[in-house]
């Protein structure tokens, strides 16, 4: 519809007054024309008035059903939340349902775990009880035979030797019998009267005798039947046992049939608390109740399977990773791995693989499903930091090797409960949560001034830090003088002390000042720096030290070994002059060359420097010339001048200081021991 405004009807009165004015004078024609026009116009005014009513109406029902179709979305909207909610609720409510139906599903199959886990105990403890009597039944059984066996040889001889007095008997009362027929034919009647009561006895004894044999007989069936009935018994008992120890097999052999593992591999944590499982944890896993089933002709049998003895492990997870030790840092079995679980929640499968022969080729793989839950992250508080407790200065003590060892536990007070990072320098750490162990090992002469420990945690965003300085005390917790200096005032119980940390025995008798017969002080100090002056490999197969007076009365023997026997004795004539320290080193070369874990080291070096079991001169030399004495001697006296001084060795003898730097002593001396020329005077 065409809407007419009133700006409209003005522009049209002015128009038709304007044409009135000029029109005065007009005839009457032209009046009545212009009332024509008018008239027109009036009738659209009118026109135009009823459409814009028209228009007016529409626009109203308009405006009304758009005010209607709001209100409808606003209770639309107002309702929205509280639907919303309703449909959460029922969604909670369908998971809590599930998640009742789920646990009571859990505890069913657990249930039924346990009661078919102690069928399985139960069988096996069947099992490996008729493995321990079977034996045994066999040898009650072997016996009875025997037994019977004996007693039907004794029984059927009785029986016959029973038998024929009987007939024989039988025999003796036919004939008199007959006798006494033939004697009746002639007697007289009453004689015969007698006769016939006489022969009735007789027969009537002769069938008591008849049926006395037919129980004997009786009974001797009956014995052979019980004899056959417990052989047929015996028989199947030694079947069933041989079919089973067949069925067992060999557990080399991965092809035999009718065999196959049963296990249950489960999470210990979840198995003893029924608890569920969240991101970011540890979980062991074992493999449990692994059993070996055998199928035979008589039966199914079960063996089980000792962890330890199988060849290897296969641990697979789709996510998280494995680790082989706990948090701890205790070792776990074989069978048993740390799961680290993956930081995303849902259900993981995780496998393990057995390899029972040996063969590379797993026998039996076991899988275990669970899910894991998002675990809650707390907030850290508005404030936050982080500190590191620890003594200081840190203490260190002296070992056996007379270096410093230095440990310290450093504690993290912290309300952080996210992973802390810990570093150290020097040293090394071993970190559990909010502690963290540090250890360090140093010369006596080379002692830090401090340690360094740094402990870091990002959490939400925002990274904390803390470091620390901790002083390294100067001072060991033993005496720090030299003990050679006072030698003579020195604790005998204290000097001894410094050989038992290596494990080295003083065998000789203790006089009354508390020293070991022959040693002195001076002697088993220079003794103990000496050995802890060697690597610790090369000094390990030495066991025990001995002084002794010399060898079988010979002056010029400054010490020797016995083969096999892990001892050093030392005579007199080392403790004159130079030769205490270099004898030592000689001879504890000997023991190890002689070690049975150094066999291929021996025979590399009599492959490299002997040919056809004689000395080989053309490439090099031995480094002395009790060197040329054997094989043996060789070696003793190339490791005393290589301690003695390796510089000068590896000039003169190039090829044997290469062979024992790179494979007896594995280290170099850069300069000559000063030790090699202290002087020990007898006492």
């Amino acid at each position: 519809m065409k809407k007419f405004n009133a700006g409209t009807l003005v522009l049209i009165c002015i128009f038709l007054l304007a044409f009135v004015v000029q029109a005065i004078g007009a005839t009457s024609v032209d009046l009545q024309a212009i009332k024509k026009q008018i008239a027109t116009c009036e009738a659209s005014v009118k026109l135009n008035q009823y459409f814009v009513r028209a228009n007016q109406s529409y626009l109203q029902r308009q405006i009304s059903n758009s005010q209607i179709l709001a209100g409808s979305y606003q209770r639309q909207l107002d309702n929205l939340p509280r639907n919303l909610l309703n449909n959460v609720n029922a969604v909670n409510r369908k998971l809590a349902a599930i998640n009742s139906s789920c646990r009571k599903d859990l505890q069913t199959n657990a249930a039924e775990i346990a009661r078919v886990s102690r069928e399985f105990d139960a069988l096996i403890e069947y099992q490996v009880l008729q493995k321990q009597i079977e034996p045994a039944r066999a040898a009650v059984f072997n016996r009875e035979i025997a037994r019977l066996e004996s007693l039907k040889k004794s029984r059927l001889a009785s029986y016959r030797s029973r038998e024929t007095s009987l007939l024989a008997r039988m025999q003796q009362a036919k004939a008199a019998a007959d006798r006494q027929i033939y004697q009746l034919k002639k007697s007289n009647m009453a004689s015969r009267n007698s006769l016939l009561n006489r022969i009735q006895s007789v027969w009537s004894q002769l069938g008591s005798t008849i049926t006395r044999i037919n129980q004997l007989i009786n009974r001797l069936y009956e014995q052979i039947n019980r004899l056959a009935a417990t052989i047929s018994e015996l028989e199947k008992k030694l079947a069933g046992n041989t079919g089973s120890d067949a069925g067992s097999g060999n557990d080399s052999d991965t092809g035999q049939t009718g065999q196959r593992l049963i296990g249950q591999l489960v999470c210990l944590e979840t198995q003893k608390e029924n608890r569920p499982v969240y991101t970011g944890e540890q979980l062991t896993f074992s493999l449990e109740n692994l059993r070996r089933v055998s199928v035979t002709k008589t039966g199914t049998v079960y063996y089980v399977v000792d962890p330890a003895k199988v060849a290897s492990w296969s641990w697979k997870a789709e996510g998280g990773s494995f680790d082989a030790r706990r948090a701890l840092e205790s070792s776990l079995p074989a069978h048993r791995k740390i799961w680290n679980t993956a930081d995303r929640a849902g259900w993981y499968s995780i496998e393990c693989g057995v390899d029972l022969y040996g063969n590379g080729q797993l026998t039996a793989t076991f899988t275990h499903r669970l899910y894991i839950s998002q675990k809650t992250v707390l907030q850290p508080p508005a404030s936050f930091s982080i500190n590191i407790v620890g003594q200081s200065p840190i203490p260190g003590s002296l070992n056996a090797r007379r270096q410093v060892e230095f440990t310290q536990t450093f504690t993290a007070d912290t309300a952080l409960t996210s992973t802390l990072t810990w570093l150290a320098t020097p040293g090394k750490l071993e970190v559990n949560g909010k502690t963290a162990k540090w250890s360090l090992t140093c010369a006596l002469d080379a002692i830090p001034d401090a340690v360094t420990v740094t402990c870091l945690s990002s959490f939400s965003g925002q990274n904390y830090r803390c470091e620390k300085k901790f002083e390294l005390s100067k001072k060991a917790a033993e005496d720090e003088k030299d003990p050679a200096v006072a030698a003579k005032n020195a604790d005998p119980e204290k000097i001894l002390g410094y050989f038992e940390k290596l494990g080295i025995k003083i065998d000789n008798n203790f006089g009354p000042n508390g020293m070991p017969e022959f040693w002195t002080r001076e002697q088993l100090y220079y003794a103990w720096k000496t050995v802890t002056s060697l690597p610790e490999h090369f000094a390990a197969p030495l066991k025990t030290l001995k002084r002794v007076a010399s060898f079988g009365g010979r002056s010029s023997v400054l010490g020797y070994v016995m083969v096999g026997t892990p001892t050093v004795y030392m005579c007199d004539s080392s403790t004159r002059g130079y030769h205490f320290e270099t004898t030592l080193v000689h001879e504890m070369a000997h023991v190890w060359y002689f070690e049975k874990t150094n066999l291929a080291v021996k025979e590399a070096w009599q492959k490299a420097f002997y040919k056809d079991g004689r000395l080989d001169t053309t490439k090099e030399s031995p480094v002395s010339v009790y060197g040329h004495t054997n094989l043996h001697e060789d070696f003793a006296e190339a490791c005393r001048i290589y301690w003695e001084n390796g510089p000068k060795m590896a000039e003169t003898s190039p090829l044997r200081y290469k062979f024992l730097r790179e494979q007896v002593f594995k280290m170099q001396y850069d300069a000559p021991n000063p030790y090699s020329k202290e002087k020990i005077y007898q006492p």
